[in-house]
């Protein structure tokens, strides 16, 4: 999946993440990436433990991502 689409699909389950291009990207339209900052997340008091609960939820929507 490309960052646009990542992106897209991140924001129908909202949650907020930036389309990014990484290495090796040849187009800003469709980049490689996305960027997702962590300033929320600490802000409101979640730790280590909590990130990992979300990665797991950010791999599982992205693998369902895929299927579709």
């Amino acid at each position: 999946m490309t960052g646009t689409k990542v992106d897209s699909l991140m924001h129908s389950i909202n949650i907020t993440a930036n389309k990014n291009m990484i290495f090796g990207d040849k187009s800003a339209q469709t980049p490689g990436g996305i960027r997702m900052g962590t300033a929320a997340i600490t802000s409101r008091g979640l730790d280590e433990t909590d990130c990992d609960m979300i990665a797991d939820y950010l791999h599982r929507a992205c693998n369902i991502g895929v299927k579709i």
